[in-house]
């Protein structure tokens, strides 16, 4: 079985990247940088793309990204923001669809609430879906809401506006962007941390880079550099000496997990929080996700706060801090910059050039991930002279070769059905098809060809296959990145990593022939995210 994408080439594809006169190096393997790489590949650019840590470990690590920006910017009337959000929703649907999950959304409508029936935003809302898919929204009295989610028995509610939400898995996203960009000549590593820049005549043309797997040195020389390191931008532009420029600062999101046996909702939620926050409830397998979505730049909100919030929202639910199955926070890059002649800040995607050539992108809104690259790809090619237009709107990612998302439904049947021939169950096979779209064929081939060594190391055989594939296609290296970044397993199913945590080290370390201090450190990084998202030590 040939391997396109694993770190067991790891040298051929870091000697391919220092011996490519490329013409633009992406420091950031999340979803903005992925995109950027993508769309210069398919122009014709030579290009590589490097992450001091995993693919996806950063602000790209969402595993339940709704488009609920667009209610929120629309509530501020911004219609070409909400405008080019449903152009790329509907983009991304075509073109890998297998990502995009459809599924009921609740809006209650308060006493005094943005989303209200009445509101002129939410009507403006209302006639841009419906003219993007005929999605109309449909208004509900609060006695049918009721009989869809008891919980919101609030005497505030006074109904509810029933309408489609659509939840992408990001951390798959930017999986599938790599996988295609790989497939079309991409250079991409993990683990590759760049040091500092190379300059010449004041310009910078390189980079000074150590792999954290093995300590060596490289230098790899680029025409132009861009900058897509997410919450680590800043660092690199102090470096590059450049930090003046531009003002950056962070929003942080929370998330938690909570058993559907307390919050039994199976409609993704939107309930309102004081100063227009926005807590979401998204159903996924046996647990609800609970996002607190910020929008404030210094805003301080504990767990407890939280559970605090769902119980005044929601009736008869009573959670305590022990209903709190995982947790975990996420930091997202804006720009700020002061209104002309008003009060206020402006937070938005950007992107600027230093005085030494160095492009730096800042991406915290990852909706319009596809048109942002779209720009900043242009703008490269008119400076390396290089005609191509973008291509990237019709283009079917990895995994989405499905027949469109009209043809989706029926595809993900079939292929559920293959599945059992393999001796899977229906809902392991379902599971991998969502995952993996149309490379489900390798989960399968996988499955069936390695099911005794799936026994000799105690895991199940679709889970050992979907690990076979993270190593062979994914540039999985260590257990963290398979069970956090590859599946999401350690986010939604807390009790089935604790028992398979030791067989994927046991697997792995005689895979990668590791020594007792490669494997402590992976067993370190793995206990470290575990003490962050399992224990419940850091609540307030």
């Amino acid at each position: 079985m040939v391997h396109s994408f694993s770190n067991e080439d790891r040298g051929a594809y870091i000697n391919s990247l220092k011996e490519t006169e490329l013409d633009v190096l992406i420091i950031g393997g999340g979803v903005t940088g992925a995109g950027i790489a993508l769309d210069a590949v398919v122009r014709g650019l030579k290009t590589g793309l490097v992450d001091m840590q995993d693919f996806a470990s950063g602000s790209s690590s969402y595993w339940a990204s709704l488009f609920h920006n667009e209610m929120r910017q629309g509530s501020q009337l911004d219609m070409k923001w909400h405008t080019e959000s449903i152009k790329e929703r509907l983009i991304l649907q075509e073109n890998a669809p297998h990502l995009m999950r459809q599924t009921p959304l609740i809006l209650p409508s308060y006493r005094t609430n943005f989303f209200g029936k009445h509101s002129i935003s939410s009507k403006m809302i209302e006639r841009i879906s419906d003219m993007a898919l005929r999605e109309k929204r449909k208004s509900i009295s609060r006695k049918e809401l009721l009989k869809l989610a008891p919980a919101l028995s609030k005497k505030t509610i006074k109904g509810a506006a029933v309408s489609t939400e659509y939840c992408r898995d990001e951390t798959r996203l930017t999986f599938d962007l790599l996988k295609e960009g790989r497939h079309r000549g991409l250079i991409a590593l993990n683990y590759l941390k760049v040091e500092s820049f190379l300059y010449e005549n004041g310009m910078a043309t390189g980079v000074l880079m150590i792999d954290q797997l093995t300590g060596e040195m490289h230098k790899v020389f680029a025409k132009k550099i861009v900058n897509a390191s997410g919450a680590w931008v800043d660092s690199l532009r102090e470096q590059d000496r450049s930090k003046t420029t531009k003002t950056i600062s962070y929003l942080t999101d929370r998330f938690m997990t909570i058993s559907k046996e307390k919050i039994p909702f199976q409609h993704i939620v939107y309930l309102e929080m004081d100063q227009r926050r926005l807590l979401s409830i998204i159903p996924r397998d046996k647990n609800v996700i609970i996002s607190l979505t910020s929008t404030e730049i210094i805003e301080k909100v504990t767990w407890i706060e939280i559970i605090e919030m769902l119980n005044q929202l929601l009736e008869e639910i009573n959670l305590t801090e022990k209903d709190i199955e995982t947790k975990w926070l996420l930091h997202r890059p804006i720009v700020l910059e002061q209104y002309k002649n008003k009060k206020g800040i402006v937070k938005r995607n950007d992107w600027f050039v230093s005085e030494s050539g160095l492009l730096t992108v800042v991406c915290g809104q990852h909706t319009r991930y596809r048109l942002f690259a779209e720009q900043i790809t242009s703008w490269i090619c008119k400076e390396l002279k290089v005609v191509a237009n973008c291509e990237t709107d019709m283009l079917t990612l990895s995994g989405g070769y499905v027949g469109g998302q009209n043809d989706f439904s029926a595809y993900r049947n079939k292929r559920a059905e293959e599945g059992l021939q393999f001796d899977l169950t229906r809902l392991e096979a379902e599971r991998l098809v969502d995952r993996y779209g149309s490379n489900v064929g390798q989960l399968y081939a996988r499955t069936w060809a390695f099911k005794k060594q799936a026994t000799l190391f105690g895991l199940n055989k679709s889970v050992f296959a979907e690990l076979l594939y993270s190593i062979e296609e994914e540039m999985a290296t260590s257990p963290a990145d398979f069970l956090i970044r590859r599946t999401g397993y350690f986010y939604f199913d807390k009790d089935y990593v604790m028992t398979i945590k030791e067989p994927i080290f046991r697997y792995m370390r005689d895979r990668f022939n590791w020594t007792e201090e490669q494997e402590g450190r992976y067993r370190d990084e793995l206990e470290g995210e575990i003490e962050l998202v399992y224990r419940r030590t850091d609540l307030d």
